[in-house]
């Protein structure tokens, strides 16, 4: 599947980049969720582009 990659801190939103990754399995605990569309808010890319972005959701170094 396809997904917005942002692994590091950026200075311009031209390094933000979309990558295939695996596709994640639906299980007794979990769903699986198709989504068709996203918008991306400007504050959305501040936050991108500033110092504060820490944690990637769905990671597995983020708290749950």
């Amino acid at each position: 599947m396809k997904a917005i990659v942002i692994d590091k801190f950026c200075d311009t939103l031209d390094q933000v980049r979309v990558s295939e990754v695996p596709t994640p399995e639906a299980t007794v605990d979990n769903v699986l969720v198709r989504v068709r569309g996203v918008g991306v808010n400007y504050v959305d890319t501040l936050y991108i582009l500033s110092d504060m972005l820490t944690d990637i959701l769905g990671s597995r170094q983020t708290p749950k």
